[in-house]
Formats: structure tokens, sequence, C-alpha cells
């Protein structure tokens, strides 16, 4: 944290954010560990009450989490001394997520959609999935609009 406030040159942030559940042996700013990663030993828990010290030093105004699934923002929420602000979650057309979108509503969490576009032709090339900007509706809306799919 300090890291980045010091590189953007700021003394706090709105929101920081713990971006994917799953914990990386910490290798230094240095020398990422990507691609010869290894799994670390600290629980999920222990990470969000150290981002609750943050907030508590004024680091931050707000915490939250990426990618998490129903089971760990129900372990997270009943776990927490400071509620998650939000919960940045794969949504869109073809991928509603009903159960966690309302689980996280219904406690005062946001859900930022990240991938609202399906991923387009990247995800559907890769995972064969269904490209929302190709179809026929989403066209026809956008069309009606005088604006293209992805507006």
């Amino acid at each position: 944290c300090d890291h980045s406030l010091k590189n953007l040159q700021i003394d706090h942030f709105d929101l920081y954010v713990i971006h994917f559940p799953v914990c990386w042996k910490h290798t230094g700013l240095d020398t990422p560990g990507w691609g010869a990663s290894e799994l670390g030993d600290t629980s999920l828990i222990d990470t969000w009450h150290a981002m609750e010290a943050l907030v508590d030093a004024g680091k931050t105004r707000s915490i939250g989490v990426s990618n998490y699934p129903l089971v760990l923002m129900h372990d997270l929420t009943t776990q927490a001394k400071i509620q998650p602000a939000c919960n940045q979650i794969e949504v869109n057309a073809y991928y509603q997520r009903e159960s966690l979108v309302n689980y996280c509503l219904s406690r005062g969490i946001c859900v930022t959609a990240h991938t609202p576009l399906g991923g387009g032709a990247t995800n559907s090339e890769s995972w064969g999935t269904v490209n929302p900007l190709l179809e026929p509706l989403i066209k026809e809306i956008a069309d009606s609009c005088g604006k293209s799919p992805a507006q």
C-alpha cells in the first residue's frame, strides 16, 4: 500500500481491493513471482484484517474484494470488522450470478462488473463463450439508440 501511495503521490486511496482470493508467496516488488509463483500461507481473513488496519491508519477510505464467490463473501462478511465496500466480479448478460449479486446487494456491498461485455472475441475464441457484442438483440438495441453494441 505504502509503495503504491508513494508512486501515485497521494496520501490515501478511496478504495483498496484484494484482487483475487488466493494467497501467493510474496517475492518482493522488484521480483514479482508471476509464472513461478508459490502458494503462501496467509489466510484470507488475516489479509482482510490487514486491509482493515489500512482503513484505521487512514491510508484508504474503503476496502473491497474482487473475484470472491458467494461462500467466501459469506465467510468474509461474518468475520470482518469492516464490511467490504465492493466485490468486483465477472458479470454480463450471459453470466449474471444472481445469488452472489443479491447476497452482496442485500448487505450493502456494491457489485462492480468486470468483463461486462462478456470478454468479446478473446473469451469467445479462448473459451467458446457467446460474444454478446455479436448478438442480434444487442445489435438491434444499439442501432435503435444510434450506438455501437459496446456502448
